[in-house]
């Protein structure tokens, strides 16, 4: 059950940063908010293809959390979830250590709990074969 509750609320997460990253592809002046903070307001488009890209990563990533908490019975390589966690690491890593304030106190949070999200969400696997 908390597994599959974990990848639900992981995926409600990740359709935020969807819906975030395709308003900066749109060109939402949020730049500030996003890679380093480097870019007031609208980012550039060679930035805006990399937000369309991390668009695409964070629904990759719902789909391997929620085959991985049994929410859903696609076919869906195993790997997949371990290549989450490690996006998820990598992800609180870089916003922990950002030199930009306000990604470090938006994005630190929400990469958290994708994180601990994620690893709930394969919980319930870890502990049936080690039963």
């Amino acid at each position: 059950m908390i597994a599959k509750v974990s990848a639900v609320l992981f995926s409600c997460i990740a359709v935020y940063l969807v819906l975030f990253h395709m308003a900066l592809v749109l060109g939402m002046p949020w730049g500030a908010l996003t890679m380093g903070g480097f870019v007031e307001g609208s980012l550039p488009l060679p930035m805006r293809a990399f937000s369309l890209l991390q668009a695409f990563i964070a629904v990759f990533m719902a789909c391997s959390v929620l085959k991985r908490g049994e929410v859903v019975a696609f076919r869906w390589p195993t790997w997949s979830y371990w290549l989450v966690i490690v996006i998820c690491t990598l992800s609180v890593v870089g916003n922990a250590a950002t030199s930009s304030d306000v990604e470090r106190q938006l994005g630190l949070p929400v990469t958290i709990a994708l994180l601990v999200t994620a690893l709930l969400a394969g919980s319930s696997k870890l502990l049936r074969r080690s039963a």
